[in-house]
């Protein structure tokens, strides 16, 4: 039911049955909200320097593990280390 709300929230417009709000409304807001959640998931190891961010063409960014000549030396200031410590 909260798909089928926000779906119609961000498309006032929206019309259909319930075949359509099924293979749609609700397909395309559970994927909106899973390619949200990736995207601030590997935020994280970039943040690391665990993985980095790199650009193909113009449009579209990949992202891949960094080898360990590419790491930062020290980890970023206040990340959690893999001990479950912070530094």
């Amino acid at each position: 039911m909260r798909e089928v709300l926000r779906y119609l929230e961000r498309f006032p417009q929206a019309a259909g049955g319930i075949d359509d709000s099924a293979r749609w409304w609700i397909a395309k807001q559970r994927l909106e909200d899973t390619l949200l959640q990736v995207e601030q998931a590997v935020q994280r190891p970039v943040a690391r320097g665990l993985a980095e961010a790199f650009r193909v063409g113009d449009r579209w960014v990949r992202y891949r593990r960094r080898t360990d000549a590419a790491r930062s030396p020290t980890p970023t200031a206040g990340a959690a280390r893999d001990d479950g410590g912070v530094d």
